[in-house]
């Protein structure tokens, strides 16, 4: 971007007519709208209570942990067969604050989430593609759409809601666009640093990835770097940024994941059947009959422009497909490696690599931008319709979620909590039967497992298990097999774990939702109802008829509250972090704003709670507002101090 100096004695430096604050704010403005109605109107058209994704039961449960003892309460609160992912961090620790200071309920907040992350993400891909675009507000704003709401974006917000991966890509690709960035100064390096190590405490394997990325770009740098270096020293090298900022970033993360949280990276384990099953349906919702060709559409725009930066660019790109490309050819010849190169990477489903191809969407917007450029009424034209075309896609996916998580399901939940909480002591452990899964019972299991957890209290969840099977088995102390491969795995998976419980004191509920059997059992047992779907086969005799307390559900009327505010706070959080970064480019500032600002939510919620300070609650509030006064402070004196651009 062009800046111009002013004549007087000041000497501050401000925007040029065409890049007024106003009409930057107003174009971003209208892109978050954009992405809000993408994202949020589903929730009151379809009239869902309950926010959508399998996997946000997960985040729900795994907040109240962090909420109730803190980071090491991730620890504490690890349930059986399962773990509690204590190494990822970054959504409790921007969530919880953020929920607490804008007064909204939990599910209204999960529901959000997609939209907020996809934003930045595509806040943070506009201010990467900054090369190969106009720099001005609207062709920004359309590459902000244009990512945000892209069949990659979809696919990390659902079905399954992969909300760390969205954290963490948004993070990521913020580190790619400083550590590109040529005149930002030696401070953007050590932010992107941050940044990726950040992402490493949402989802390590996309820190993994981007660490590849930025190294695969390196060493694509690295021979003309060589050939170009006319007695400079290598080390001032966009590879050599890139190489520093990938091992910083990895040091960051190591230090915090090993000294700060003591734990290392959560093993994945994906069956190979689910894994290709998973990869074809995605081959498909990603459209690339379309999406491919807007992406070629988009690398010959790239390649015509003449402007700084687009070397680093082209690297960083080209470094992302080489990485995905070869994690899917090292998936595919998995049977004829080696056994060393087999096991590396073997519990990461291939699918997740496809949904993590942030290029071919990035490529798209270049395509869809360039159309500005055919004529001023023909290519608004096409500039309109492209869009439309792009949302339609993404938006096909997205409109076949629903929610996996329901009111019913986590009434009883909490009514069985309340139970526990008054008649239970501590420590006994709780078996729920589950009788009626579909054909991948595994996965069906797991995410029944999460809506229970949801509504138990933290101290509860170790303790909680669930049975797959016929109750009158389990009363009879065995595992329910039916004659189904699948289903009888499961089974004696879970029973693997009930039945190291099952000769102790124990309690067994009965859930409607979880099994129909209750109104039939509910005949032989009268005195055993907790409530109309609730009944206690083993433990203490229900005292009262009860119910639990009302469960969170999605108010449509906040959402835009929610939405707006967490954008905000994240916004203005970040701006004044990113004040030494971008100070004369507003357009970069205001990209970067809401990525800089979850970085500095999750390194600053990490650094509190290692101090004793707990990430939710009033505590987490002050440290909200603490950070993004420190941030706004930071950003004034940058301003005061450092006035001229950076050469």
């Amino acid at each position: 971007m062009h800046v111009h100096k002013d004549s007087g004695s000041s000497g501050r430096w401000y925007a040029p007519p065409d890049m007024s604050p106003r009409r930057a704010v107003a174009a971003l403005g209208l892109a978050a709208i954009a992405v809000a109605l993408f994202y949020l109107s589903i929730y009151p058209i379809r009239g869902y209570r309950q926010p959508l994704g399998f996997d946000t039961a997960r985040y729900l449960w795994r907040n109240r942990c962090v909420a109730d003892a803190g980071l090491a309460g991730l620890r504490a609160c690890g349930p059986p067969l399962a773990t509690s992912m204590p190494g990822r961090i970054a959504y409790p620790l921007v969530t919880l604050p953020a929920r607490t200071v804008l007064g909204v309920d939990r599910a209204t907040a999960a529901a959000v989430v997609p939209a907020v992350f996809s934003l930045g993400m595509g806040l943070a891909a506009a201010a990467l593609l900054r090369p190969a675009l106009r720099v001005d507000p609207v062709t920004t704003a359309v590459a902000v759409v244009t990512v945000a709401t892209s069949t990659i974006a979809v696919r990390l917000a659902a079905p399954e809601s992969y909300a760390d991966n969205l954290i963490a890509l948004g993070l990521g690709t913020a580190a790619l666009a400083l550590a590109a960035g040529r005149n930002l100064g030696p401070s953007a390096r050590v932010t992107a640093a941050v940044m990726l190590g950040a992402a490493g405490l949402s989802h390590w394997p996309t820190l993994a990835l981007i660490t590849l990325v930025l190294l695969a770009g390196a060493a694509l740098l690295l021979p003309g770097a060589w050939r170009d270096r006319r007695g400079e020293s290598i080390h001032r090298s966009a590879a050599a940024r890139f190489a520093a900022v990938a091992a910083l970033g990895l040091a960051l993360w190591i230090a915090a994941t090993t000294l700060l949280l003591g734990t290392g990276p959560d093993r994945f384990f994906a069956a190979p059947m689910a894994s290709r099953a998973k990869l074809v349906l995605d081959l498909q919702a990603h459209s690339f009959p379309i999406t491919l060709p807007a992406a070629m559409i988009g690398v010959v725009a790239l390649r015509r422009r003449r402007s700084e930066g687009r070397a680093e660019l082209e690297a960083l790109l080209a470094g992302w497909v080489l990485v995905v490309v070869a994690a899917l050819v090292r998936w595919a010849l998995a049977p004829a490696l080696p056994e060393l190169l087999r096991a590396f990477g073997s519990g990461f489903p291939p699918h997740r690599f496809v949904a993590m191809a942030l290029p071919l969407p990035m490529l798209g917007a270049v395509a869809i931008a360039w159309t500005r450029g055919i004529g001023r009424g023909v290519g608004t034209a096409l500039l309109l319709f492209a869009i439309a075309g792009w949302m339609v896609i993404g938006g096909r996916s997205w409109w076949r979620s629903e929610p996996f998580l329901s009111t019913p399901r986590l009434t009883e939940a909490a009514v069985l909590a309340r139970y526990l909480d008054r008649q239970v002591p501590a420590g006994v452990p709780v078996i729920v039967p589950v009788d009626g899964v579909g054909v991948n019972a595994f996965t069906d299991l797991y995410q029944l497992a999460d809506n229970l957890r949801a509504e138990l209290p933290p101290s509860r969840i170790p303790n909680a298990y669930l049975y797959l099977g016929r109750t009158e088995q389990l009363l009879a102390g065995q595992p329910t097999f039916v004659g189904d491969t699948g289903y009888d795995a499961a089974s004696r998976h879970r029973w693997s774990a009930v039945r190291r419980v099952f000769r102790g004191p124990h309690v067994v509920a009965l859930l409607r939702s979880f099994s129909p059997e209750v109104q039939r059992v509910a005949a032989q047992h009268p005195t055993r109802r907790l409530a109309r779907d609730v009944l206690i086969l083993r433990g203490p005799t229900p005292i009262t008829l009860g119910m639990g307390a009302p469960v969170a559900e999605v108010r449509s009327v906040l959402l835009a509250w929610a939405y707006t505010g967490m954008l905000v706070l994240l916004g203005l959080l970040g701006w004044g972090w990113s004040g030494r970064l971008a100070r004369q480019d507003l357009l970069l500032r205001l990209a970067l704003a809401p990525a800089v600002g979850t970085g500095v939510l999750v390194w600053g919620g990490l650094l509190a709670d290692a101090s004793g300070i707990s990430p939710g609650g009033l505590s987490g509030t002050v440290l909200l507002a603490g950070l993004t006064a420190g941030g706004l402070w930071w950003g004034r004196r940058s301003s005061v101090d450092g006035n001229e651009p950076p050469s």
